[in-house]
């Protein structure tokens, strides 16, 4: 991938934030569905972040490149509500005390832990540690933790790319505290959200 080519244009219209919509139904449907064609139908790595603008900005960059999935952890602004971001650009909201299950649900080969207690607090951790894989990259300095995932996953410009953005948005004055809305402009909602209790009957 060259760097910050055309695509990443997403990810300055996803700074900016806009209001989700997300409406209950009750069809129910495959996990196969959140990927595209020709996309891993497993999910290698989820990657699980706080729902911030830098954290975010860098878990889109990670999605861009693996296709895998990232869910979103409240910042605070949200009550008790995550919002998981499918690679196909799907979106629904899982509530936080249904965290544990609903990664057992997607049965990840490993899950990714981006930031510090701020970001991935340490008691989501706990409830899948010795469960599942986790991989936790803590440091203050964004740029840091870019340029250590992008070493480990073998994604060589992630570190560049990331810088590229986030200077891109301080000099547009768009680099915003904890986002108030659901998530990115860029993903669509997914009305058929993830049900407890249908996949407690599918465990």
């Amino acid at each position: 991938m060259s760097s910050v080519t055309k695509p990443f244009s997403l990810f300055m219209a996803l700074a900016v934030g806009a209001t989700l919509a997300c409406t209950a139904q009750a069809a129910w449907w495959n996990p196969v569905s959140w990927f595209g064609k020709d996309r891993p139908k497993r999910v290698q790595t989820l990657v699980v972040t706080g729902n911030f603008i830098k954290s975010r900005i860098l878990a889109e960059l990670i999605q861009y490149e693996t296709s895998q999935p990232i869910l979103l952890l409240p910042s605070g602004n949200e009550s008790d509500t995550m919002f998981f971001l499918a690679s196909n650009k799907e979106t629904f909201p899982v509530k936080e005390k249904d965290f544990a299950r609903f990664v057992k649900y997607l049965q990840p080969k490993r899950v990714l832990f981006l930031g510090n207690e701020t970001y991935a607090p340490e008691r989501f951790k706990e409830e899948l540690r010795d469960k599942i894989p986790l991989w936790s990259v803590s440091n203050d300095d964004w740029s840091q933790i870019a340029a250590s995932v992008g070493e480990v996953l073998k994604l060589r410009h992630l570190g560049f790319d990331y810088l590229v953005l986030l200077n891109q948005l301080d000099a547009e004055g768009k680099l915003k505290p904890p986002n108030t809305e659901a998530v990115f402009g860029g993903y669509v909602a997914d009305p058929s959200y993830w049900d407890p209790a249908r996949a407690e009957q599918n465990e």
